[in-house]
């Protein structure tokens, strides 16, 4: 490290940029500090800085990220950097060496660590949010939790690409943390970014040369083969966004058809990477590896959330090498793990989001396009946008467009509830509420409207003053004039129908004219009158539209009567008992997911009455959300349609009901994968991907290193439990780092 009269200059080898110099200079003096910059810029650094910092200073860190992948990467990195010996790791699927003074951990683990272990949550003194901008998801509320329930001397580091409203995410932490939170804001890219288009017609192009020639009718269909070839000589690799797992892999198999992108040394080196991975995993006779190997040996891969993990490791291994030149990927491969590019090829700007085809949010086109732009070695970055159809409609200029502001996904859960009342904080409920991001967004957008509809009413009261005494009455010359109008409507009626009933209307407002003097009013203030009226008009529509935006937000007693509505629930289900825990409340409390359903599992006999394979199969689809496409076989196991009725009945359940996630479709699989089978058995079952496959079942894993926790000191059921973990943490199952 090398200082200067401006503090830290250079560090790992790097000369700092002016933020990374200012956020380490705000690290230095004990604040908090929220970092945004875009991807790509140097923001890990920061990171790294300071859990250097704890280590030399003896504190304790923790560091959160809200992909598995980005976590196991950060294991590997420090604990090659600091020995390993003071890092470690707890993701529910894999706990090692837990009690380091360096953790990475998922967010959940974490918040339940300061829930249920505040003594240890106590020992913990800096604490890293990488992409902290995910709190805007539905895993956001172990963030907030986090955030809020974190002890006041816990210092924090949040990582994250632009945010659109900083000012609202900042003065929340501020709040919460009750600390000045510092900002450090880079919006400039060292690397820039360079946008252009392609479709055969035009060629690589600007977006005003791509609407011109479609105003002039001269676009062709285009394949995603031309765009690549285009890039082929000066602007590889490239990743290319697909937002389809199937797409992924086909449009890696078309371009497999084409000339290859590596020379011979490159060629030689992935085969001998190829048969590393052969040996150490036994992977001949499977069907993707096989299928990779092809394309791999001529710089093409494919990645999704969907691929086998050892599958994932070799195209990462073969990418962070240089030797993958072309990439078809999801939009997974863009979060946190730092894999930067010379290009980023977007062949669709939209996407289906598990209930619509929509557009893609600048949040989501900004996360992906900015791995284009390799430090040191690109003068610029390169994001293609592929025009394939010749009628396509308006394509999104996304450089000027603003970053959508993040809000909140905060609920209130059993498990949290619980764990306050187990420690006599149940007034924490509704502090927890009222310290979230939800509500702070709330109380400012309630303040925000009163403070319009305020201004609404000095508004009427400067339009009322403008309007004469005599407005509304019947000498007003604007009402006198309405009612002469509308006589010489009923007279050319009369005229057309002469229909008795018009007669009679006629001549009522004709004898309510006559009784009229109207005032002599200068024809200014006629038209001043008039005006104002129709402003006046205008403004109750909008305080209308006020009011029932007002009417619309959560308030806290809106949120406090859905708390004791689950109160009440959980007494009534018997895991409270006015403010103390009874057994299925304190078991609930201990599992951070689905804990309602799990300990129903547990007490309607789950590990006394069946066997290990049975228990597999049982809880394997906790959390599990069937698509319209998965197929599994079906196998006898009378002992899952017990369980398979509670979760029927829970899911029914009027207040607890949403949260309820569970599929039986998939006991086959835990249960085959329990009776020992080799994973390709298991997969001969089913349609579902492997890697949704080994995500399933280590989160069945995470299920029972749960239990284990809670239930461990009792002998038959700690047994049970560590011969369910014994099956199923194996062979692609088993993570290793």
């Amino acid at each position: 490290m090398l200082q200067d009269d401006q503090g830290l200059a250079v560090y790992k080898g790097f000369v700092l940029d002016k933020f990374q110099r200012q956020a380490l200079a705000h690290i230095e003096a004990g604040r908090s500090v929220i970092v945004s910059a875009p991807t790509g810029v140097g923001k890990t650094l920061i990171a790294d800085y300071l859990i250097e910092k704890a280590v030399a200073e003896g504190k304790r860190i923790i560091y959160t990220a809200p992909i598995k992948a980005l976590s196991n990467q950060k294991y590997r990195q420090f604990k090659a950097s600091l020995g390993e010996e003071r890092v470690g790791i707890l993701t529910g699927d894999v706990v090692i060496n837990s009690e380091a003074p360096v953790l990475m951990m998922t967010t959940e683990i974490y918040r339940n660590m300061v829930l249920t272990d505040p003594e240890r949550a106590a020992s913990i003194h800096y604490l890293i949010f990488d992409e902290i901008h995910f709190i805007d998801t539905d895993r956001g509320v172990a963030w907030e939790e986090s955030i809020i329930f974190a002890p006041k001397h816990v210092k924090l580091l949040g990582l994250s690409a632009t945010i659109g409203n900083l000012d609202q995410f900042i003065g929340w932490l501020s709040e919460v943390r009750q600390e000045p939170v510092a900002l450090v804001v880079e919006k400039r890219r060292i690397v820039p970014l360079l946008c252009r288009y392609y479709n055969a017609a035009t060629g690589i192009t600007t977006l005003v040369e791509v609407k011109k020639a479609i105003r002039q009718g001269k676009l062709r269909p285009t394949e995603h083969l031309q765009l690549v070839n285009a890039l082929r000589h000066h602007y590889l690799p490239a990743l290319c966004f697909v937002f389809s797992r199937r797409q992924c892999v086909e449009k890696a198999k078309e371009l497999l058809r084409e000339p290859t992108f590596l020379n011979r040394e490159e060629a030689e080196r992935v085969k001998d990477t190829l048969d590393k991975y052969m040996d150490k995993y036994g992977l001949q006779d499977h069907a993707t590896f096989t299928l990779l190997a092809r394309m791999l040996t001529k710089g093409i891969a494919f990645h999704h959330a969907g691929l086998l993990p050892v599958c994932k490791d070799l195209v990462e291994e073969l990418f962070e090498q240089g030797l993958v030149k072309v990439l078809y990927c999801t939009e997974t491969f863009a979060v946190g793990v730092n894999y930067p590019v010379k290009s980023v090829c977007f062949l669709e700007q939209q996407k289906f989001d598990g209930h619509s085809i929509r557009p893609l949010s600048v949040q989501e086109h900004m996360q992906m396009s900015g791995r284009a732009g390799r430090r040191g070695i690109d003068r610029r970055g390169y994001i293609f946008t592929l025009v394939s159809d010749p009628l396509v409609p308006d394509l999104v200029d996304y450089t000027q467009r603003t970053v959508e502001p993040i809000g909140s996904q905060y609920r209130l859960s059993c498990n949290s509830i619980l764990n306050l009342m187990r420690r006599g904080l149940e007034d924490q409920v509704e502090v927890a509420y009222r310290s979230s991001f939800a509500e702070y967004l709330n109380r400012q957008e309630r303040e925000e409207l009163q403070e319009k509809m305020a201004s609404l009413e000095k508004r009427r009261e400067e339009l009322q003053s403008q309007i004469c005494e005599a407005s509304g009455q019947d000498h007003c010359p604007i009402r006198y004039g309405r009612l002469s109008s509308k006589l010489r409507g009923l007279e050319r009626e009369w005229r057309r129908y002469r229909r008795r009933h018009l007669k009679r209307h006629m001549e009522s407002v004709r004898s309510q004219l006559a009784a009229i003097a109207p005032k002599e009013c200068p024809p200014e203030q006629i038209s001043k009158c008039r005006w104002a009226h129709r402003q006046l008009r205008r403004l109750q529509e909008e305080e209308q539209s006020l009011r029932g935006r007002l009417a619309a937000l959560p308030t806290p007693d809106d949120w406090l009567q859905h708390y004791n509505r689950i109160k009440k629930r959980l007494t009534h289900l018997g895991y409270i008992d006015g403010d103390q825990l009874l057994a299925r409340g304190e078991l609930a409390s201990e599992i951070n997911f689905q804990e309602i359903l799990i300990t129903e599992f547990v007490f309607a006999g789950l590990l006394d009455e069946l066997s290990v394979p049975e228990i597999c199969a049982v809880l394997i689809g906790v959390d599990y959300s069937a698509r319209y496409s998965d197929f599994v076989s079906r196998i006898p196991i009378p002992a899952l349609r017990k369980y398979v009725t509670i979760a029927d009945e829970l899911k029914s359940d009027p207040i607890l009901g949403n949260s309820i996630v569970y599929s039986p479709q998939v006991a086959p699989l835990g249960y085959v994968w329990a009776k020992g089978e080799d994973f390709s058995k298991v997969m001969e079952l089913t349609t579902i991907e492997e890697g949704d496959v080994v995500s399933q079942l280590r989160r069945t894993v995470d299920v029972l290193r749960q239990l284990r926790k809670a239930l461990g000191k009792q002998p038959f059921w700690g047994e049970r439990l560590a011969a369910c973990l014994e099956v199923m943490e194996r062979d692609v199952v088993k993570v290793e780092l």
